[in-house]
């Protein structure tokens, strides 16, 4: 079950399993059962999305770099 939307009191059925802290800041954490979470195909999409607008926005903020 998706665990986004099972917080919205949906239930629908996973289909990605989603890192939280990302693999690329903590690769020791990629099967650490406490930074995994089961997402369907739209809530995996969404967390990732926002995960690279928040990298584009750090790399766009850092002073001579575009």
């Amino acid at each position: 079950m998706c665990a986004s939307c099972a917080k919205e009191g949906r239930h629908v059925a996973a289909a990605h399993v989603h890192h939280m802290i990302d693999l690329a800041d903590a690769p020791e954490l990629a099967l650490t059962y406490s930074n995994l979470e089961s997402l369907c195909h739209p809530c995996h999409s969404r967390e990732t999305l926002k995960r690279l607008r928040e990298e584009r926005h750090e790399r766009d903020s850092l002073p001579g770099i575009r």
